[in-house]
């Protein structure tokens, strides 16, 4: 018996729910611990999940582009963005949180913030929050690390991501047996 192609279009799409409804509920960050050290990732998954994206959705947007008007420009567009910036972005954002140091990279690739902190120049860890207003008018609050070293300059980064979030409570643990001071200086 041969499938219609609305029933194998409809297959395909079930299929497509299916599997990504079993990468969503596995988790997309990745814990190793190896003693005392840990790394902080994101599953291999996920950036291959936003490259295969971006691969699909650049030939779909050219496609639909005389149908689908933006839609189609943003698939375009936003297609090669996915593939060349973020799935590298994602693929490279770590967090190792060992007994004497906090390493932390993050950003978008080829302007990646990275923040090496040795825990015996921390002074003090402060948890911090900006509040900024978006284009459309909206607020968005972005918290950080501050960690103020004994020699004066101090460093910041962002906890924002799944994968910073996922490695602030190590992080937070090695500071505290070390004796540092945490400061939360957030509105809440």
């Amino acid at each position: 018996m041969i499938s219609s192609p609305s029933s194998v279009r409809r297959r395909a799409l079930r299929t497509a729910i299916a599997v990504i409804s079993i990468l969503m509920l596995s988790g997309c960050v990745q814990h190793i611990e190896n003693g005392k050290n840990e790394t902080f990732q994101y599953e291999f998954w996920v950036p291959l999940v936003a490259l295969l994206a971006g691969i699909v959705a650049t030939p779909v947007g050219w496609i639909l582009r005389n149908r689908a008007g933006r839609f189609a420009w943003a698939l375009l567009i936003g297609g090669p963005l996915a593939a060349f910036l973020l799935a590298p972005s994602l693929y490279c954002d770590q967090v190792r949180v060992t007994d004497d140091s906090i390493h932390v990279q993050t950003g978008i690739w080829g302007m990646t913030a990275v923040h090496d902190v040795k825990l015996d120049d921390v002074q003090t860890l402060k948890i911090i929050s900006e509040t900024s207003t978006t284009r459309r008018g909206g607020k968005r609050t972005n918290y950080f690390f501050l960690c103020e070293r004994k020699s004066g300059d101090p460093v910041k980064f962002p906890m924002n991501n799944a994968v910073a979030r996922a490695a602030a409570s190590a992080m937070l643990e090695r500071v505290t047996e070390r004796g540092i001071p945490v400061v939360d200086q957030t509105e809440q």
